[in-house]
């Protein structure tokens, strides 16, 4: 499955992940469902943990949260765990 990897400081890149655990690599932590954009179907992951851990610096993209954020598809919770 393909996702939009939005890393705290630098550009949007999309990324293949097969795993949930790799979700959770892209994220740095336990996954968190932020934001669902229902007509896109598009949901926001963010590390649970990201604002709790010192130096973890605001997403540049979604100044709201902090730490890498991943927009993934429909289908995203029903990866495996690797």
């Amino acid at each position: 499955m393909k996702v939009k990897y939005f890393p705290a400081n630098g550009a949007m890149e999309t990324r293949e992940v097969k795993t949930f655990t790799d979700i959770q690599t892209l994220v740095g932590g336990w996954v968190e469902m932020i934001h669902w954009n229902q007509p896109s179907s598009e949901f926001y992951l963010v590390d649970e943990e990201a604002r709790l851990k010192q130096g973890t610096p605001r997403n540049e993209h979604f100044p709201s949260f902090f730490g890498a954020v991943v927009v993934a598809g429909s289908g995203w919770e029903n990866l495996p765990y690797e």
